[in-house]
């Protein structure tokens, strides 16, 4: 890219980011119509709506969003991991969205959010039992919590103890990219993001720039690698595309619905 192009793109960027962490912010910003499908799954999943889960991953994809837009355009700092880590973050977040939000059915939804707050609560107690040393029968407590609200959706309780495991997600949000013709694979690039959060020298051999250095042994390649503008900005390209496709989702869920027109009597 050059560098005009890289500039644009970092303010098509920032600007982005801004307007979306706006709105995360602002608690009318995200309302939904009587009718909405979203207003139908929320009542199937009561008390662990659907709207409140998404709007939890959205959030959570918005401001790390906004964090590496921060980074760069604020800060003017170019880490080697950092950028990389924040898009990951990004697209994890928003690819539970998709996933939660994308099925045509209704059943199908509703299960997938309870799927969602089944994980997030077996954590929650899988934390409390390293942290305050408090022995849980996990399994037995998300059947407790679940169990009456999916009975009265029609789900199964087994199903719902199962969880979701981060790959599921994006892999629903990489088939629904294709879906819908999106060419930002979000799997392709939180594979990638998710090597530079790990330390993984695969990834940083196979994006960051690289310069090599002089050494004793000649048996050992020292390397120093580092983040261009450019680089990073792809990889937020690519978060910016899951985000969209959230909130586009979201925004379909939450409109009324409009029922079938009746045909004319000749």
């Amino acid at each position: 890219m050059t560098p005009e192009k890289t500039e644009l793109g970092w303010k098509i960027i920032w600007d982005e980011a801004q307007t979306w962490q706006t709105r995360s912010d602002t608690q009318d910003a995200w309302k939904f119509a009587p009718g909405s499908k979203l207003a139908g799954d929320n009542k199937r999943t009561k008390p662990f709506q659907t709207s409140h889960a998404c709007r939890a991953v959205i959030h959570a994809a918005v401001d790390h969003q906004h964090a590496v837009g921060a980074l760069v355009m604020d800060a003017h700092a170019l880490h080697t991991y950092a950028g990389a880590t924040l898009v990951r973050a990004a697209i994890e977040s928003a690819s539970f969205a998709i996933w939660m939000l994308e099925p045509e059915s209704k059943e199908e939804r509703a299960l997938r959010t309870f799927k969602w707050s089944a994980k997030d609560y077996a954590d929650e107690l899988r934390f409390e039992a390293t942290s305050m040393g408090k022995p849980t029968n996990i399994k037995a407590a998300v059947v407790e919590r679940f169990g009456p609200a999916v009975e009265r959706a029609g789900l199964s309780i087994v199903e719902v103890v199962k969880g979701v495991q981060s790959t599921e997600a994006v892999r629903a949000a990489d088939a629904y990219a294709v879906r819908t013709g999106e060419v930002m694979r979000p799997m392709l690039y939180w594979q990638l993001a998710s090597g530079f959060a790990h330390g993984r020298r695969w990834s940083t051999l196979a994006f960051a720039e690289r310069q090599e250095r002089d050494t004793d042994d000649p048996d050992v390649l020292n390397v120093r690698f580092s983040m261009s503008q450019d680089r990073v900005l792809q990889l937020a390209f690519a978060s910016s595309a899951a985000i969209e496709m959230a909130i586009g989702l979201w925004e379909s869920r939450a409109a009324r619905a409009v029922p079938p027109r009746a045909k004319a009597k000749r």
